[in-house]
């Protein structure tokens, strides 16, 4: 009689345990699962945020880096506006243009008045518009869109402007 009460209880406890195991597999498998689903989530929004700042960021910079009296302004360009910075070095002017090209932000620099087309300037980042306008004197407002429309658009002052 505790023969069959030994071999009931052992079958009771390997069930109980592969129960156990089973819903440790499950909820290692949905915690994975979850967690992929969040990971992807993150690198999306890590993307969207590389592809509205950054560009910004390194527009800001490049005004900032070549601010002085009259030496950055805005010509109409093919796809947007192109921001014009003269720079002189050793007295002579330098010219950057950075535009819109082909859905890149692209940059060239030449000798101002150059006949240098824009497609050979340098694709810096994927970008499909670029719009500086002067909202108040030394001002200026920079807007971009991303080719899936994420749009974003910062201010950057003018220091040497004198206002």
């Amino acid at each position: 009689m505790k023969i069959g009460r030994h071999r009931a209880a052992s079958w009771l406890t390997v069930m109980l345990v592969l129960t156990l195991f089973c819903v440790f597999a499950v909820s290692a498998l949905l915690y994975t699962l979850f967690g992929a689903r969040a990971y992807k989530n993150i690198v999306k929004d890590s993307d969207k945020f590389f592809d509205t700042h950054v560009p910004l960021v390194y527009l800001e910079g490049r005004i900032k880096n070549a601010d002085a009296s009259g030496a950055v302004y805005v010509e109409p360009g093919e796809e947007g506006d192109v921001l014009c910075l003269d720079q002189d070095f050793g007295g002579r002017v330098i010219q950057t243009k950075i535009y819109t090209y082909n859905g890149y932000l692209c940059e060239l620099t030449a000798l101002p008045g150059a006949s240098v087309g824009l497609e050979f300037g340098q694709p810096v980042f994927p970008l499909a518009k670029l719009k500086i306008s002067e909202v108040a004197p030394g001002l200026l407002c920079i807007e971009i869109a991303t080719s899936d429309g994420a749009e974003n658009s910062a201010f950057v002052y003018l220091r040497a402007s004198g206002q």
